[in-house]
């Protein structure tokens, strides 16, 4: 088991501990001879960034809700002592 490896089984362990409203959920591993496959939660919509390049100019409202979910999302997981390094739209 190279690094490869052990990096996923690291985040597979760390995706179990997560319980937020505004974390993707993973439901289940499942392992072939060859494959690893992650069950997660299905999140109906579209991304933030398509949503942002769509929508160039957010009201103040929009921009307040999205802001919120960001530092909600990054507080439950700072409480798990798990910092997130890759934050984009």
């Amino acid at each position: 088991r190279g690094d490869g490896r052990r990096g996923i089984e690291n985040e597979i362990r760390l995706m179990r501990t997560i319980n937020s409203q505004h974390v993707v959920k993973l439901h289940g591993v499942y392992e072939t001879t060859n494959s690893l496959y992650l069950s997660m939660e299905y999140l109906e919509g579209t991304t933030l960034e398509v949503y942002l390049r769509r929508n160039k100019n957010p009201s103040l409202e929009e921009r307040r809700k999205i802001v919120k979910a960001l530092l909600t999302a990054l507080l439950d997981l700072k409480k798990l002592k798990i910092a997130h390094r890759d934050i984009k739209p």
